[in-house]
């Protein structure tokens, strides 16, 4: 009953209100403890008549529902643009202070430890990638860097002096300034390109704002605010120009293979065309069965789209390796077409001669004028 209840926590009430003290000065603890997670977001407008779609053509021809910005979302996102924000803004450099984890919360520094340091020259041998290096100022524009052990090699200290250049086993390093005081420790790392893309890559997000109104979102978080606008501002930068210089190079190329191939299209055409009146000419009486018209209908469509494939495979493979899922995907549905052609050329080879002739010919009419067809709209858009 109430009674009974209120006693017992009548007689518990120091243990009640010592552990609610507890648990509200962690809370305190943590909010000052804490690093603040900022967040940067931009709004993008995708041009709507740009002429870059391979990407977004590949998704559609391999069955799948994705929009024209799901392949810009790929692009912004690919290693091609975050490994130049990689490049431009050094984030593959990491910079710490060199403290116990528990003492690292309360030692909250005035100055950050990227701010304290100032790198101009930082490479590695690739077996020290992502290995942690410890710096120890000493004053006096003295300072050792400690190697660790690596393989065969065992670990090492190396003495160093702000603004030279510093060598040691393919290590460059150049500190040009410590704004420390001595015997402050310091943890350099520099990480492979592939895990500094990785890293950008976790704290960023692209998607749609609506259903296509062709607006991308672009958002970004970290605990340094000005380090993630820096990053963000770079991403779209190198996202804008990658996404028009593909665009311009994808379509010079494919303007002057077209240019190149429609009149060799034209010739092929006119002469399948000729070639099937002169048969109709000789076998004016030849009519086609519902079986036959059936199967020419299906071989065409199949070729037709057998002859897209092969235009695509050629764009695909300036964009990904041949063990891509994307490019694995596009060869099986070519081998499903090709076995689906190859059991309606036999169903062809069972009729008489007479209709594996018109079917022939009228099938090579129809490809020739599908591919013309095709060719003259791609000139026209990329003119």
């Amino acid at each position: 009953d109430l009674r009974q209840l209120w006693s017992v926590l009548s007689f518990n009430k120091y243990k009640i209100i010592a552990c609610s003290g507890m648990g509200l000065l962690f809370a305190v603890v943590y909010l000052v403890i804490a690093s603040p997670v900022y967040e940067a977001n931009a709004l993008v407008q995708v041009e709507a008549d740009k002429q870059n779609q391979i990407l977004g053509d590949v998704q559609s021809l391999l069955g799948g529902t994705s929009t024209k910005s799901d392949a810009e979302i790929n692009l912004a996102r690919s290693r091609m643009v975050l490994g130049r924000a990689v490049e431009e803004l050094n984030t593959d450099q990491v910079i710490e202070y060199n403290s116990a984890p528990i003492l690292g919360w309360f030692d909250r520094k005035a100055i950050k430890a990227e701010d304290a340091v100032k790198l101009n020259v930082f490479s590695v041998p690739p077996a020290l990638e992502n290995k942690q290096l410890v710096l120890v100022f000493h004053g006096n524009k003295k300072y050792s860097l400690t190697i660790p052990e690596v393989g065969n090699k065992s670990e090492e200290t190396v003495e160093g002096e702000l603004g030279k250049l510093l060598s040691s086993g393919g290590l460059l390093l150049n500190v040009t300034k410590i704004s420390a005081d001595g015997g402050q420790e310091f943890l350099l790392t520099k990480q492979s390109q592939l895990a500094a893309i990785e890293q950008i890559k976790s704290n960023l997000s692209i998607g749609d704002v609506g259903k296509d109104t062709g607006i991308l979102a672009f958002n970004y978080v970290g605990v340094d605010k000005n380090k993630i606008q820096a990053i963000l501002n770079s991403v779209i930068k190198n996202y804008e120009h990658q996404d028009k210089e593909f665009g311009v190079l994808s379509a010079g190329r494919s303007l002057d293979f077209i240019e190149k191939q429609l009149p060799v299209t034209k010739d092929s055409l006119k002469d399948a065309e000729d070639k099937l009146n002169e048969f109709r000419h000789k076998n004016a009486t030849l009519d086609l069965s519902l079986e036959a018209q059936s199967v020419m209908q299906n071989l065409t469509k199949i070729e037709s789209e057998l002859t897209s494939l092969d235009t695509k495979e050629a764009e695909v493979a300036e964009l990904f390796t041949k063990d891509h899922p994307n490019y694995q995907a596009l060869t099986e549905k070519k081998k499903v077409l090709q076995k689906a052609k190859d059991d309606l050329v036999k169903r062809v080879a069972a009729m008489p001669q007479l209709q594996q002739d018109v079917i022939r010919l009228t099938r090579d009419v129809e490809i020739e004028q599908q591919v013309y067809m095709q060719l003259l709209n791609k000139q026209q858009e990329f003119s």
